[in-house]
């Protein structure tokens, strides 16, 4: 019957659209390379705790953008100030319960 299929098709784009919302979603930062701030852009499906932390190269924690902060669900930008640090690699990393996302950020002075 054709309601029937409809119905189906309706079930099964309900349920892709629900997977796909369950996800983090880390965008490039930007501007890369940059000088001295990056836009770190992110959404993430639901509120959850996040956050967001500055390594440099070697893996030493230099500094800490959001810490363990209830976020709202949705899109979100956060800027670093990479003035106070030397030109170099640093990693930027995104943590939530469902995973740790990380981009490398390229500070040229």
């Amino acid at each position: 019957d054709h309601r029937d299929l409809h119905l189906s098709i309706r079930r099964q784009r309900q349920m892709c659209i629900r997977d796909r919302s369950n996800e983090v979603n880390f965008s490039s930062i930007y501007p890369n390379p940059f000088n001295p701030v990056v836009t770190i852009p992110f959404s993430i499906p639901y509120e959850m705790y996040t956050r967001v932390l500055v390594y440099n190269i070697t893996g030493k924690l230099v500094d800490v953008l959001l810490e363990d902060h209830a976020l709202r669900p949705g899109h979100h930008s956060i800027a670093w100030d990479g003035s106070r640090f030397s030109s170099g690699v640093y990693i930027i990393q995104i943590e939530t319960p469902l995973r740790r996302y990380s981009q490398k950020a390229f500070l040229l002075k």
